[in-house]
């Protein structure tokens, strides 16, 4: 069978068990429920500071995060200024803040994302492609290749006004159970 046809016939079912919003659950019906009751004011306190980091604190924002089991906000920053420290948690003061340092601010990371990401050509005409390019808040550009040992101090050596984190990574694998299950054949 193929799969969209699983698929379909799985919605239906999944209809019959939906509530519509503000109605009261149905007798025998689990009501809905969050495993975290406060993600909803840690989410909305995120996109606070993620929107006024930025722009307020360039200098120092670094990005955030959900502590969903310790029910607090983690903003990372460089720590440089207590008024910052002062104003973010003024910025949010329903949540609890833990503020952790950083060595590189989000505006200085993502400029240097875009440099590796415009530099993927460059490194594959030297036989290194890099598979995989991201950030860890705060700390550095990652950058995923499949030989480390032969290719990160090429790598870190070519930018070294940078701050990079090398990792393994391999080339994508399309996972599939065998051709007749691959979506991009036809017929």
């Amino acid at each position: 069978m193929p799969v969209f046809a699983v698929l379909t016939l799985a919605l239906p079912a999944l209809a019959i068990n939906a509530q519509p919003s503000g109605t009261p659950p149905q007798p025998g019906a689990a009501p809905a429920r969050s495993y975290w009751p406060h993600q909803d004011s840690l989410g909305d306190a995120a996109a606070a500071v993620s929107e006024a980091g930025p722009r307020s604190w360039p200098q120092t924002y670094a990005g955030v995060e959900l502590n969903l089991d310790g029910n607090e906000l983690i903003v990372h920053r460089i720590p440089s200024d207590p008024a910052v420290d002062q104003a973010i948690r003024a910025l949010v003061p329903t949540v609890r803040v833990r503020l952790a340092d950083a060595d590189h601010p989000e505006r200085q990371l993502t400029a240097w994302h875009a440099e590796m990401i415009s530099d993927r050509p460059y490194w594959h005409n030297r036989g290194i492609t890099l598979h995989s390019i991201g950030t860890r808040t705060g700390e550095c550009v990652t950058v995923g290749i499949d030989n480390p040992t032969r290719d990160a101090a090429v790598v870190i050596a070519y930018y070294a006004h940078q701050a990079i984190c090398i990792e393994y990574a391999g080339p994508p694998v399309l996972l599939t159970s065998g051709p007749q299950q691959d979506w991009r054949r036809r017929g």
